[in-house]
């Protein structure tokens, strides 16, 4: 996992945190040895073993099976790898995404202070802060760089005829752009101008930033608006 945290100075720094995703079965022994097997045999498991865990809904314990898997991009397929078993097993843990399963595991959340070991650009060690908590809150946000991206709808178009939007209007610390059609150029220069920790968006998720990223598919060219590197 990559990891990009900021001092008490408020200087952002790069981590790396080597991870291995678990999640968790529960069924017959029989099965969930023979799950295990086909995953492994795939190299898509690594290691497992069994332990007791909080059911969510019923908030009772039970005993599972955990599973070790590989990498992420095994991790990431595993629904559909696992449909074939759920007549014979219970999965948990299996569908979220990897980043939440990073912080779950961690027990760490978004804009929450965080105790680490750490050198050379890796974290050996970390937990959150004991003073922290996700249910309160102290005021204490960390100093946010903040980018905003909001359209009028019906203009902005990648070709004549395609729906789109009046205005596209990106905003930070600010400066403003704002343009009538679609100029790739001008939204990475924004990206790399600001670098912002986060994106704040109207109707992004549904329906912006995949036009955007469509965009971007079109004319292959990158707009950098994740921090990769």
């Amino acid at each position: 996992m990559i990891l990009w945290i900021k001092d008490k100075e408020g200087t952002l720094h790069r981590f790396e945190d080597p991870f291995k995703p678990r999640f968790y079965a529960q069924g017959k022994e029989d099965d969930l040895l023979s799950l295990f097997h086909s995953l492994q045999k795939d190299q898509g498991a690594t290691g497992y073993q069994w332990v007791k865990r909080r059911e969510f809904w019923s908030g009772d314990e039970v005993e599972v099976m955990e599973v070790e898997v590989n990498d992420a991009e095994h991790y990431t397929s595993l629904p559909g790898v696992l449909s074939p078993w759920e007549e014979k097993i219970i999965f948990y843990n299996c569908d979220i995404s990897l980043p939440q399963a990073y912080l779950y595991e961690k027990g760490l959340f978004p804009t929450g202070r965080c105790i680490g070991e750490c050198g050379s650009g890796r974290i050996f060690e970390i937990h959150p802060d004991p003073t922290e908590s996700v249910w309160i809150d102290d005021g204490g946000l960390p100093d946010l760089r903040i980018m905003e991206i909001r359209a009028d709808r019906h203009s902005v178009r990648l070709h004549p005829g395609e729906k789109g939007w009046n205005s596209l209007l990106m905003e930070c610390e600010g400066y403003r752009v704002e343009m009538e059609s679609l100029d790739l150029g001008e939204i990475a220069r924004f990206f790399k101008r600001f670098d912002p920790d986060v994106i704040l968006s109207d109707d992004g998720d549904a329906s912006l930033l995949p036009f955007v990223f469509l965009a971007e598919q079109r004319y292959l060219t990158s707009i950098p608006c994740a921090r990769e590197r």
